[in-house]
């Protein structure tokens, strides 16, 4: 082999380190607690539909809280990340312990991104506030 190839990943280390991330992330979002979460979700569907919702509407339904309550427990790990260095109960939380970077969180140039969407149609992400403002109220 040359010391070229060697310096190249394999496929096996790249997918342990991909699969490595993702675990990380996920216990750092507590992906479990929004599966946990799921029941009380559709209920609400089923109690507002009046009944069974639709297949597509289920689906939608559990994409939605699951999307909102990772987004909203990785927005919390970003913001108590340095208390979470001090504390000594949450010092090995991926974050404090360098497990994982901020930016690994944030989807966008370091930058939250939001997506207006009303029915079925969306808009595109972005990250201006300006935007998101004319997005919202439709101007």
């Amino acid at each position: 082999m040359t010391e070229q190839t060697q310096i190249l990943p394999t496929k096996a280390s790249f997918l342990k380190q991909a699969w490595s991330k993702l675990w990380t992330t996920l216990e750092m979002i507590k992906f479990e607690h929004s599966v946990f979460a799921l029941p009380f979700a559709l209920t609400g569907a089923m109690l507002a539909a009046g009944g069974w919702p639709s297949w597509r509407q289920l689906f939608w339904i559990a994409v939605a809280m699951v999307g909102a309550r990772s987004a909203a427990m990785a927005f919390n790990r970003i913001a108590d990340r340095d208390f979470d260095a001090q504390n000594p109960r949450t010092q090995s939380r991926a974050l404090p312990a360098g497990l994982a970077s901020t930016l690994s969180n944030v989807p966008y140039n370091g930058k939250p991104l939001a997506r207006v969407c009303v029915g079925t149609s969306c808009q595109p992400p972005t990250s201006d506030p300006e935007e998101l403002t004319r997005a919202l109220t439709g101007s």
